[in-house]
């Protein structure tokens, strides 16, 4: 029986595990897509819950809206 993991980052380790294991090379793109913005989420979440500057703030929202200079 399998296990629900509530985790982002360990979902999309897992889907790209198994992408790996059944040679599905478009699945195993996704799979690391996904994993990279886990990590890019959680990264962010982290950072928020740590308190950043305002202009850290105002950056990593430029950056998210894709208004990066």
């Amino acid at each position: 029986m399998a296990t629900t993991v509530n985790n982002p980052v360990v979902q999309a380790r897992n889907r790209l595990a198994c992408a790996a294991r059944m040679h599905d090379h478009e699945g195993a793109a996704r799979a690391r897509l996904a994993l990279t913005a886990a990590k890019l989420e959680r990264a962010i979440t982290e950072a928020l819950a740590a308190g950043i500057s305002d202009e850290d703030r105002e950056g990593l929202a430029r950056l998210l809206n894709g208004d990066a200079k």
